[in-house]
Protein backbone atom coordinates (compact mmCIF):
# COMPACT_ATOMS: atom_id res chain seq x y z
CA UNK A 1 0.00 0.00 0.00
CA UNK A 2 1.36 3.40 -0.96
CA UNK A 3 1.14 6.21 1.58
CA UNK A 4 2.52 9.73 1.57
CA UNK A 5 3.97 11.73 4.44
CA UNK A 6 3.03 15.40 4.05
CA UNK A 7 3.95 18.58 5.89
CA UNK A 8 2.70 22.18 5.71
CA UNK A 9 5.89 23.21 3.86
CA UNK A 10 5.28 20.52 1.24
CA UNK A 11 1.73 21.76 0.79
CA UNK A 12 2.91 25.34 0.29
CA UNK A 13 5.44 24.23 -2.33
CA UNK A 14 2.85 22.16 -4.20
CA UNK A 15 0.35 25.01 -4.07
CA UNK A 16 2.87 27.26 -5.83
CA UNK A 17 4.05 24.72 -8.43
CA UNK A 18 3.19 21.03 -8.43
CA UNK A 19 6.20 20.17 -10.60
CA UNK A 20 8.53 22.04 -8.25
CA UNK A 21 7.12 19.86 -5.46
CA UNK A 22 8.01 16.83 -7.59
CA UNK A 23 11.58 17.98 -8.15
CA UNK A 24 12.03 18.55 -4.43
CA UNK A 25 10.19 15.58 -2.94
CA UNK A 26 10.32 12.92 -5.66
CA UNK A 27 13.69 13.69 -7.25
CA UNK A 28 14.85 14.92 -3.82
CA UNK A 29 16.77 17.94 -5.07
CA UNK A 30 17.08 20.59 -2.37
CA UNK A 31 18.76 23.97 -2.08
CA UNK A 32 21.32 24.72 0.60
CA UNK A 33 20.07 26.64 3.67
CA UNK A 34 20.40 30.41 3.48
CA UNK A 35 22.18 32.57 6.09
CA UNK A 36 18.74 33.81 7.16
CA UNK A 37 17.56 30.26 7.74
CA UNK A 38 20.70 29.54 9.75
CA UNK A 39 19.93 32.55 11.97
CA UNK A 40 16.37 31.30 12.39
CA UNK A 41 17.64 27.88 13.47
CA UNK A 42 19.86 29.44 16.15
CA UNK A 43 16.94 31.57 17.35
CA UNK A 44 14.72 28.47 17.60
CA UNK A 45 17.38 26.72 19.69
CA UNK A 46 17.48 29.64 22.13
CA UNK A 47 13.67 29.59 22.33
CA UNK A 48 13.63 25.84 22.96
CA UNK A 49 16.19 26.11 25.78
CA UNK A 50 14.29 28.99 27.40
CA UNK A 51 10.82 27.44 27.29
CA UNK A 52 11.84 23.93 28.32
CA UNK A 53 14.64 24.64 30.82
CA UNK A 54 14.47 28.35 31.61
CA UNK A 55 17.98 28.79 30.18
CA UNK A 56 18.92 32.47 30.05
CA UNK A 57 19.47 33.60 26.42
CA UNK A 58 23.13 34.12 25.49
CA UNK A 59 24.62 37.62 25.61
CA UNK A 60 25.04 37.90 21.84
CA UNK A 61 23.05 39.07 18.83
CA UNK A 62 20.82 35.98 18.80
CA UNK A 63 20.06 36.45 22.49
CA UNK A 64 19.12 40.08 21.93
CA UNK A 65 16.79 39.10 19.11
CA UNK A 66 15.06 36.56 21.33
CA UNK A 67 14.75 38.88 24.34
CA UNK A 68 12.80 41.36 22.21
CA UNK A 69 9.98 38.82 21.90
CA UNK A 70 10.19 37.01 25.20
CA UNK A 71 7.15 38.87 26.60
CA UNK A 72 4.96 37.15 24.01
CA UNK A 73 5.90 33.68 25.28
CA UNK A 74 4.56 31.62 28.21
CA UNK A 75 6.68 31.25 31.32
CA UNK A 76 9.17 28.36 31.14
CA UNK A 77 7.54 25.23 32.51
CA UNK A 78 7.76 21.46 32.37
CA UNK A 79 4.06 21.54 31.38
CA UNK A 80 4.91 23.12 28.04
CA UNK A 81 5.28 20.80 25.07
CA UNK A 82 8.39 22.16 23.35
CA UNK A 83 9.24 20.93 19.84
CA UNK A 84 6.06 18.89 20.02
CA UNK A 85 5.81 16.33 17.24
CA UNK A 86 2.52 15.21 15.74
CA UNK A 87 1.41 12.67 13.17
CA UNK A 88 -2.18 12.16 12.10
CA UNK A 89 -3.44 9.94 9.34
CA UNK A 90 -6.15 10.84 6.88
CA UNK A 91 -6.47 7.65 4.87
CA UNK A 92 -3.20 7.11 3.04
CA UNK A 93 -2.17 10.74 3.51
CA UNK A 94 -0.22 11.20 6.74
CA UNK A 95 0.46 14.69 8.07
CA UNK A 96 3.55 15.22 10.19
CA UNK A 97 5.22 18.21 11.80
CA UNK A 98 7.00 19.71 14.80
CA UNK A 99 5.35 22.57 16.69
CA UNK A 100 7.77 24.95 18.41
CA UNK A 101 5.65 25.05 21.56
CA UNK A 102 2.20 23.93 22.71
CA UNK A 103 0.93 25.53 25.93
CA UNK A 104 -1.94 23.44 27.32
CA UNK A 105 -2.09 25.22 30.71
CA UNK A 106 -4.63 27.97 29.94
CA UNK A 107 -8.31 28.03 29.12
CA UNK A 108 -7.39 27.88 25.42
CA UNK A 109 -4.48 25.77 24.21
CA UNK A 110 -1.82 27.89 22.52
CA UNK A 111 0.01 26.66 19.42
CA UNK A 112 3.15 28.81 19.17
CA UNK A 113 5.64 29.23 16.35
CA UNK A 114 8.85 31.30 16.30
CA UNK A 115 9.36 33.34 13.12
CA UNK A 116 12.50 35.27 12.18
CA UNK A 117 12.32 38.14 9.72
CA UNK A 118 14.45 41.09 8.68
CA UNK A 119 11.50 43.48 8.97
CA UNK A 120 8.13 43.42 10.75
CA UNK A 121 6.68 44.73 7.51
CA UNK A 122 6.66 41.11 6.36
CA UNK A 123 4.99 39.67 9.45
CA UNK A 124 1.84 37.76 8.57
CA UNK A 125 -1.46 39.55 9.12
CA UNK A 126 -4.09 37.86 11.33
CA UNK A 127 -6.35 37.59 8.29
CA UNK A 128 -3.67 35.54 6.51
CA UNK A 129 -2.95 33.39 9.56
CA UNK A 130 -6.60 32.31 9.55
CA UNK A 131 -5.96 30.45 6.28
CA UNK A 132 -2.27 29.61 6.63
CA UNK A 133 -1.50 25.95 5.77
CA UNK A 134 0.82 25.61 8.75
CA UNK A 135 -1.68 27.11 11.18
CA UNK A 136 -4.55 24.93 9.92
CA UNK A 137 -2.57 21.66 10.09
CA UNK A 138 -1.15 22.51 13.53
CA UNK A 139 -4.59 23.45 14.86
CA UNK A 140 -6.23 20.27 13.53
CA UNK A 141 -3.49 18.09 15.02
CA UNK A 142 -3.83 19.66 18.49
CA UNK A 143 -7.64 19.70 18.41
CA UNK A 144 -7.68 15.99 17.65
CA UNK A 145 -4.95 15.17 20.18
CA UNK A 146 -6.50 17.11 23.07
CA UNK A 147 -10.15 16.76 22.00
CA UNK A 148 -10.82 20.51 22.06
CA UNK A 149 -12.85 22.70 19.71
CA UNK A 150 -10.64 25.77 19.58
CA UNK A 151 -6.99 26.75 19.89
CA UNK A 152 -4.97 29.95 19.70
CA UNK A 153 -2.44 30.09 16.88
CA UNK A 154 0.32 32.49 17.96
CA UNK A 155 3.15 33.40 15.63
CA UNK A 156 5.93 35.43 17.31
CA UNK A 157 8.13 37.41 14.90
CA UNK A 158 11.69 38.42 15.80
CA UNK A 159 13.59 41.02 13.77
CA UNK A 160 17.06 39.81 12.79
CA UNK A 161 18.54 43.09 11.56
CA UNK A 162 18.85 46.50 13.17
CA UNK A 163 17.21 47.26 16.49
CA UNK A 164 15.74 44.14 18.15
CA UNK A 165 11.97 44.16 17.77
CA UNK A 166 9.15 41.64 17.89
CA UNK A 167 5.48 41.22 17.12
CA UNK A 168 2.87 38.71 18.20
CA UNK A 169 0.25 37.76 15.63
CA UNK A 170 -2.57 35.75 17.14
CA UNK A 171 -5.88 34.25 16.01
CA UNK A 172 -8.45 31.99 17.64
CA UNK A 173 -9.23 29.01 15.42
CA UNK A 174 -12.40 27.00 16.03
CA UNK A 175 -13.00 23.47 14.81
CA UNK A 176 -15.62 24.39 12.22
CA UNK A 177 -13.27 26.87 10.57
CA UNK A 178 -10.28 24.52 10.74
CA UNK A 179 -12.18 21.57 9.24
CA UNK A 180 -13.48 23.76 6.43
CA UNK A 181 -10.01 25.05 5.56
CA UNK A 182 -8.54 21.56 5.89
CA UNK A 183 -10.72 20.24 3.06
CA UNK A 184 -8.55 22.07 0.55
CA UNK A 185 -5.43 20.56 2.11
CA UNK A 186 -7.05 17.11 2.03
CA UNK A 187 -7.67 17.43 -1.71
CA UNK A 188 -4.08 18.57 -2.23
CA UNK A 189 -2.74 15.66 -0.16
CA UNK A 190 -4.78 13.17 -2.19
CA UNK A 191 -3.43 14.71 -5.39
CA UNK A 192 0.16 14.37 -4.19
CA UNK A 193 -0.49 10.77 -3.19
CA UNK A 194 -1.80 10.00 -6.68
CA UNK A 195 1.32 11.52 -8.23
CA UNK A 196 3.59 9.52 -5.92
CA UNK A 197 1.83 6.31 -7.00
CA UNK A 198 2.40 6.94 -10.69
CA UNK A 199 5.84 8.58 -11.01
CA UNK A 200 9.21 9.03 -9.36
CA UNK A 201 10.23 12.30 -11.03
CA UNK A 202 8.81 15.77 -11.33
CA UNK A 203 9.49 15.60 -15.08
CA UNK A 204 6.37 13.45 -15.51
CA UNK A 205 4.07 15.91 -13.70
CA UNK A 206 2.10 17.80 -16.38
CA UNK A 207 1.97 21.56 -15.92
CA UNK A 208 1.37 24.49 -18.20
CA UNK A 209 4.73 26.07 -18.90
CA UNK A 210 5.48 28.87 -18.39
CA UNK A 211 2.86 29.68 -15.76
CA UNK A 212 2.38 32.18 -12.92
CA UNK A 213 4.31 29.87 -10.61
CA UNK A 214 7.34 30.12 -12.87
CA UNK A 215 7.16 33.91 -12.83
CA UNK A 216 6.76 33.87 -9.05
CA UNK A 217 10.21 32.30 -8.85
CA UNK A 218 11.67 34.78 -11.31
CA UNK A 219 13.28 31.81 -13.05
CA UNK A 220 13.57 29.07 -10.45
CA UNK A 221 16.33 26.49 -10.16
CA UNK A 222 14.50 24.21 -12.59
CA UNK A 223 13.44 26.77 -15.20
CA UNK A 224 15.88 25.55 -17.82
CA UNK A 225 14.82 21.92 -17.21
CA UNK A 226 11.15 22.76 -17.81
CA UNK A 227 12.05 24.79 -20.89
CA UNK A 228 14.10 21.91 -22.32
CA UNK A 229 11.25 19.48 -21.68
CA UNK A 230 8.81 21.74 -23.51
CA UNK A 231 11.23 21.94 -26.43
CA UNK A 232 11.23 18.12 -26.66
CA UNK A 233 14.63 17.21 -25.22
CA UNK A 234 15.08 13.49 -24.62
CA UNK A 235 13.85 12.26 -21.22
CA UNK A 236 17.13 10.44 -20.59
CA UNK A 237 19.04 13.69 -21.04
CA UNK A 238 16.70 15.53 -18.68
CA UNK A 239 16.97 12.84 -16.03
CA UNK A 240 20.75 13.02 -16.36
CA UNK A 241 20.66 16.77 -15.78
CA UNK A 242 18.45 16.29 -12.71
CA UNK A 243 20.83 13.68 -11.34
CA UNK A 244 23.73 16.08 -11.79
CA UNK A 245 21.80 18.78 -9.91
CA UNK A 246 21.11 16.33 -7.10
CA UNK A 247 24.72 15.11 -6.94
CA UNK A 248 26.19 18.60 -7.00
CA UNK A 249 23.49 20.25 -4.94
CA UNK A 250 21.49 23.25 -6.11
CA UNK A 251 23.64 26.28 -5.47
CA UNK A 252 21.83 28.73 -3.25
CA UNK A 253 20.78 31.94 -4.96
CA UNK A 254 21.77 30.73 -8.43
CA UNK A 255 18.72 31.19 -10.64
CA UNK A 256 18.18 29.45 -13.97
CA UNK A 257 18.30 31.89 -16.84
CA UNK A 258 15.63 31.31 -19.45
CA UNK A 259 13.69 34.00 -21.24
CA UNK A 260 10.46 32.00 -21.28
CA UNK A 261 10.01 32.39 -17.54
CA UNK A 262 11.01 36.05 -17.21
CA UNK A 263 14.24 35.30 -15.33
CA UNK A 264 16.16 37.61 -13.02
CA UNK A 265 18.80 39.68 -14.71
CA UNK A 266 21.53 38.88 -12.21
CA UNK A 267 22.75 36.18 -9.86
CA UNK A 268 22.16 37.21 -6.28
CA UNK A 269 25.09 36.89 -3.94
CA UNK A 270 24.72 35.55 -0.43
CA UNK A 271 26.22 37.87 2.16
CA UNK A 272 28.06 36.23 5.05
CA UNK A 273 26.49 36.38 8.47
CA UNK A 274 27.96 38.94 10.86
CA UNK A 275 30.20 37.58 13.58
CA UNK A 276 28.18 37.28 16.76
CA UNK A 277 29.35 39.25 19.76
CA UNK A 278 30.30 37.24 22.81
CA UNK A 279 30.79 40.17 25.17
CA UNK A 280 28.22 39.87 28.00
CA UNK A 281 25.41 42.38 27.68
CA UNK A 282 22.80 43.38 30.23
CA UNK A 283 19.36 41.88 29.73
CA UNK A 284 17.28 44.28 27.69
CA UNK A 285 13.95 45.39 29.06
CA UNK A 286 11.22 45.23 26.47
CA UNK A 287 7.74 46.66 26.68
CA UNK A 288 4.98 44.52 25.22
CA UNK A 289 3.15 46.13 22.35
CA UNK A 290 -0.63 45.95 21.93
CA UNK A 291 -1.59 42.56 20.56
CA UNK A 292 -4.23 42.11 17.90
CA UNK A 293 -6.19 38.90 18.38
CA UNK A 294 -9.03 38.08 16.04
CA UNK A 295 -11.53 35.28 15.75
CA UNK A 296 -12.25 33.21 12.66
CA UNK A 297 -14.37 36.06 11.34
CA UNK A 298 -12.21 37.78 8.74
CA UNK A 299 -11.39 41.40 9.44
CA UNK A 300 -10.80 43.72 6.49
CA UNK A 301 -7.41 45.39 6.35
CA UNK A 302 -7.08 49.14 6.41
CA UNK A 303 -5.87 50.37 3.03
CA UNK A 304 -2.24 51.50 3.28
CA UNK A 305 -1.53 55.22 3.13
CA UNK A 306 -0.37 56.18 -0.32
CA UNK A 307 3.14 57.53 -0.57
CA UNK A 308 4.35 59.90 -3.21
CA UNK A 309 3.19 63.15 -4.77
CA UNK A 310 0.03 64.51 -3.06
CA UNK A 311 -3.15 64.80 -5.05
CA UNK A 312 -3.45 68.04 -6.92
CA UNK A 313 0.26 68.63 -6.98
CA UNK A 314 1.43 71.07 -9.62
CA UNK A 315 4.45 68.89 -10.29
CA UNK A 316 2.67 66.42 -12.53
CA UNK A 317 4.64 64.25 -14.92
CA UNK A 318 4.76 64.89 -18.61
CA UNK A 319 4.16 61.76 -20.66
CA UNK A 320 5.36 61.83 -24.26
CA UNK A 321 4.48 59.19 -26.85
CA UNK A 322 6.92 58.76 -29.72
CA UNK A 323 6.63 56.63 -32.86
CA UNK A 324 10.35 56.08 -33.28
CA UNK A 325 11.32 53.71 -30.48
CA UNK A 326 15.00 53.79 -31.33
CA UNK A 327 15.89 57.49 -31.46
CA UNK A 328 13.98 60.35 -29.86
CA UNK A 329 14.75 63.76 -28.48
CA UNK A 330 13.08 64.45 -25.16
CA UNK A 331 11.51 67.74 -24.23
CA UNK A 332 13.51 69.66 -21.65
CA UNK A 333 11.86 70.53 -18.35
CA UNK A 334 12.52 71.90 -14.89
CA UNK A 335 9.93 70.09 -12.78
CA UNK A 336 10.82 68.90 -9.30
CA UNK A 337 9.33 65.99 -7.38
CA UNK A 338 8.86 65.55 -3.65
CA UNK A 339 9.04 62.02 -2.28
CA UNK A 340 6.40 62.58 0.36
CA UNK A 341 7.98 60.16 2.85
CA UNK A 342 8.85 61.55 6.27
CA UNK A 343 9.51 64.92 4.71
CA UNK A 344 12.40 63.76 2.52
CA UNK A 345 12.59 65.43 -0.88
CA UNK A 346 13.48 63.18 -3.78
CA UNK A 347 14.79 66.04 -5.91
CA UNK A 348 17.59 67.77 -4.05
CA UNK A 349 18.25 71.47 -4.22
CA UNK A 350 19.88 72.45 -7.51
CA UNK A 351 19.07 69.07 -9.10
CA UNK A 352 16.27 67.85 -11.31
CA UNK A 353 14.36 64.55 -11.16
CA UNK A 354 15.11 61.98 -13.80
CA UNK A 355 13.36 61.46 -17.11
CA UNK A 356 12.21 57.88 -17.64
CA UNK A 357 12.39 56.46 -21.17
CA UNK A 358 10.31 53.33 -21.65
CA UNK A 359 11.21 51.16 -24.66
CA UNK A 360 13.27 53.93 -26.20
CA UNK A 361 16.54 55.85 -25.77
CA UNK A 362 17.15 59.54 -26.59
CA UNK A 363 19.91 60.79 -28.89
CA UNK A 364 21.65 62.26 -25.85
CA UNK A 365 21.83 58.79 -24.26
CA UNK A 366 20.38 57.30 -21.10
CA UNK A 367 21.38 55.02 -18.25
CA UNK A 368 19.65 51.68 -17.73
CA UNK A 369 17.72 51.27 -14.47
CA UNK A 370 18.90 47.67 -14.38
CA UNK A 371 21.86 48.00 -12.02
CA UNK A 372 19.93 49.96 -9.40
CA UNK A 373 16.95 47.60 -9.66
CA UNK A 374 19.23 44.60 -9.24
CA UNK A 375 20.48 46.12 -6.01
CA UNK A 376 16.92 46.73 -4.82
CA UNK A 377 15.96 43.16 -5.78
CA UNK A 378 18.88 41.75 -3.81
CA UNK A 379 17.96 43.77 -0.72
CA UNK A 380 14.29 42.75 -0.98
CA UNK A 381 15.22 39.06 -1.22
CA UNK A 382 17.73 39.20 1.64
CA UNK A 383 15.26 41.07 3.83
CA UNK A 384 12.73 38.28 3.34
CA UNK A 385 15.02 35.25 3.54
CA UNK A 386 14.30 34.17 -0.02
CA UNK A 387 16.64 33.53 -2.94
CA UNK A 388 14.74 35.87 -5.26
CA UNK A 389 12.31 38.71 -4.56
CA UNK A 390 9.55 36.97 -6.52
CA UNK A 391 9.63 34.13 -3.99
CA UNK A 392 8.22 36.48 -1.32
CA UNK A 393 4.87 34.98 -0.24
CA UNK A 394 1.41 36.25 -1.12
CA UNK A 395 2.52 37.91 -4.34
CA UNK A 396 4.33 40.66 -2.42
CA UNK A 397 7.56 40.43 -4.42
CA UNK A 398 6.93 43.30 -6.82
CA UNK A 399 5.79 45.55 -3.98
CA UNK A 400 8.91 44.74 -1.97
CA UNK A 401 11.07 45.54 -5.01
CA UNK A 402 9.35 48.91 -5.45
CA UNK A 403 9.76 49.73 -1.76
CA UNK A 404 13.49 48.96 -1.75
CA UNK A 405 14.02 50.86 -5.01
CA UNK A 406 12.42 54.00 -3.56
CA UNK A 407 14.47 53.64 -0.39
CA UNK A 408 17.66 53.49 -2.46
CA UNK A 409 16.64 56.60 -4.36
CA UNK A 410 15.76 58.53 -1.23
CA UNK A 411 18.64 57.42 0.95
CA UNK A 412 21.76 56.73 -1.06
CA UNK A 413 21.46 56.39 -4.80
CA UNK A 414 19.70 59.56 -5.89
CA UNK A 415 19.34 59.41 -9.65
CA UNK A 416 18.96 62.21 -12.15
CA UNK A 417 19.24 62.75 -15.89
CA UNK A 418 17.97 60.24 -18.45
CA UNK A 419 17.15 56.65 -17.49
CA UNK A 420 15.56 53.93 -19.58
CA UNK A 421 13.55 50.78 -18.87
CA UNK A 422 12.19 47.99 -21.05
CA UNK A 423 8.75 46.37 -20.95
CA UNK A 424 10.43 43.15 -22.14
CA UNK A 425 12.31 42.87 -18.83
CA UNK A 426 10.32 41.39 -15.92
CA UNK A 427 12.49 43.15 -13.34
CA UNK A 428 11.80 46.51 -15.00
CA UNK A 429 8.07 45.77 -15.27
CA UNK A 430 7.78 44.82 -11.59
CA UNK A 431 9.44 48.11 -10.62
CA UNK A 432 7.49 50.22 -13.13
CA UNK A 433 4.98 51.61 -10.57
CA UNK A 434 7.86 53.04 -8.51
CA UNK A 435 9.75 54.25 -11.59
CA UNK A 436 6.69 56.07 -12.90
CA UNK A 437 5.89 57.50 -9.47
CA UNK A 438 9.34 59.02 -9.01
CA UNK A 439 10.08 60.10 -12.58
CA UNK A 440 9.82 63.80 -13.36
CA UNK A 441 8.62 62.95 -16.86
CA UNK A 442 8.04 59.83 -18.89
CA UNK A 443 8.72 59.23 -22.59
CA UNK A 444 7.35 56.05 -24.13
CA UNK A 445 8.40 54.43 -27.37
CA UNK A 446 5.71 52.95 -29.59
CA UNK A 447 6.03 50.11 -32.06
Amino acid sequence: MTTILCSPSQAKTADLCIRLWGFRYLDKIRSAPTPGQATGTKLHTVGEDWLSEGTIPPANDIGKMFLAGIQHLPEPSKDLLVEHSFLFEDGDVHWRGFIDCVDPTGDVIVVLDHKSTKSLYWAMKPENLLKDFQGIVYAKAIMDEFNVDKVEARWVYYVTQGKPESRKVSVILNREHVEKEYQGLKLLGDKLLGIKKTTTTGLNIPVQYPNPGCRAFGGCDFGDICAAKKEGQEMSDLLSRLKKMKDNGVEHNVQALHAAVNPPTTVLETKPEPVLETKPEPVLETKPEPVKTVSCEETPLEPPKRKGRPKGSKNRKKVVEQDDAEKIIAQSQDTTLEAGVEGMAFAKEGQHPFTLYVDCIPDSGATSVNKLLEKAAEQASLENDVSHYRLIPYGAGAGALCTKFKELCWNEDYIQGNWFASTNNQLHMDAMPALEELAGSIVRGTR
